[in-house]
């Protein structure tokens, strides 16, 4: 869809690893962000303008568990919050996108 739509950056999907794998690459990225249902930091708090790669990690139906946190803020990502509404796996990472996309300013 991004190349369709003629994005200049074509984000890059990985192949599936365990979240213990995903953790640890994060060393790779300027941002790591894990949407928590239980909350956590605004993303206005975590996310600057001139950030140039980020990570981020969005459940699965039923959210993370205490330990999954743990494990990822061991790893340097941030918990933040999308509100105080839960949302659906299906739509937890549209909105996610979104709002960083917002708040990078690439949506203007």
């Amino acid at each position: 869809a991004a190349q369709q739509s003629r994005r200049g950056i074509i984000p890059k999907v990985t192949d599936m690893v365990t979240l213990s794998t995903a953790a640890t690459m994060c060393e790779n990225f300027d941002t790591s962000i894990v949407f928590y249902e239980c909350g956590g930091e605004k993303l206005r708090d975590i996310i600057k303008e001139d950030v140039k790669t980020l990570s981020m990690f969005v459940g699965s139906e039923g959210g993370f568990e205490e330990s999954e946190i743990e494990l990822l803020k061991q790893n340097g990502v941030t918990p933040s919050t999308l509100g105080s509404r839960i949302l659906r796996a299906q739509t937890a990472p549209i909105a996610g996108i979104t709002a960083v996309m917002y708040q990078t300013k690439n949506l203007e």
